[in-house]
C-alpha cells in the first residue's frame, strides 16, 4: 500500500509539472510574437525605512532584437536604455549621459528585465525557477529565484495575458517594487530616433 501511495503521488506530480511545462510554453510562444511593444508604465517603490511608496510614470518601448527604452516623465525625466551591454542612462535627445551600468552584473540585470517581459524561459531558467498557474488568457507566473539571486530577492511574480501587464519583486530587504503596464500595443516599426543612442561630441 505504501509503494503504491508513493507511485500515485509521483505520478500527480508528474502530470502537475508536465502541466506548468505546457503552460509556460504557451505563454512564452503568445509573448515571443511580438517584436516591437509600446506601453504605460507606473512603478510604485516600497521602501521599508519609508512611510510612503516612490512612484514614477513614463513610457517605454520593447524591441526583442535590440532592448528597452524605459522612459520615466514623472516625477523627473530620465530614459535609460537596457540592452546588451548593460544599462546607459540618455538624455531627451538620445544621446548618453552616463553609464548606468556596464560589464557583466548590469548585463545580467538588463537580460533579466528584457526575459521578464518577454517570458523568455531559457534566460530566466538561469536566474529562476519558475511556476506558472492559471491558461494563456490569464496566467502568473511565480519566480523563486536561484542561490545567486537568493541575497537579493525572496521572489518575483510576473502577471499578464496577451502581453505582461505587472512585475512585482520582493527583496530581502524588505523593500517592494511593482510595475503596472498599461495600454499595451504591438508596433510595426521603430522610429528613426528610438535606440540610436549617440555619445556627446
Amino acid at each position: 500500500m505504501k509503494t503504491l501511495a508513493c507511485l500515485l503521488l509521483s505520478t500527480l506530480l508528474s502530470t502537475t509539472a508536465m502541466a506548468e511545462d505546457t503552460l509556460l510554453a504557451k505563454i512564452a510562444a503568445g509573448l515571443s510574437r511580438s517584436a516591437v511593444l509600446r506601453a504605460q508604465f507606473i512603478q510604485t517603490k516600497t521602501v521599508a525605512a519609508l512611510t510612503r511608496p516612490l512612484e514614477s510614470s513614463g513610457q517605454l518601448v520593447y524591441a526583442r532584437e535590440r532592448g528597452i527604452l524605459w522612459k520615466i516623465e514623472r516625477p523627473y525625466r530620465v530614459s535609460y536604455l537596457l540592452d546588451d551591454v548593460g544599462v546607459t542612462e540618455l538624455d531627451a535627445n538620445g544621446v548618453v549621459v552616463a553609464s548606468a551600468g556596464q560589464g557583466p552584473s548590469w548585463q545580467h540585470v538588463s537580460r533579466i528585465f528584457r526575459a521578464l517581459f518577454a517570458a523568455d524561459l531559457q534566460a530566466l531558467d538561469q536566474y529562476f525557477v519558475a511556476t506558472a498557474r492559471g491558461d494563456p488568457a490569464r496566467w502568473e507566473i511565480a519566480l523563486a529565484p536561484r542561490p545567486a539571486l537568493k541575497r537579493i530577492f525572496q521572489n518575483v511574480q510576473v502577471r499578464g495575458g496577451r502581453f505582461v501587464d505587472q512585475v512585482s519583486f520582493a527583496e530581502t530587504n524588505g523593500d517592494t517594487l511593482v510595475i503596472r503596464f498599461i495600454n499595451l500595443r504591438e508596433a510595426s516599426a521603430l522610429d528613426p530616433s528610438e535606440f540610436g543612442a549617440r555619445r556627446r561630441e
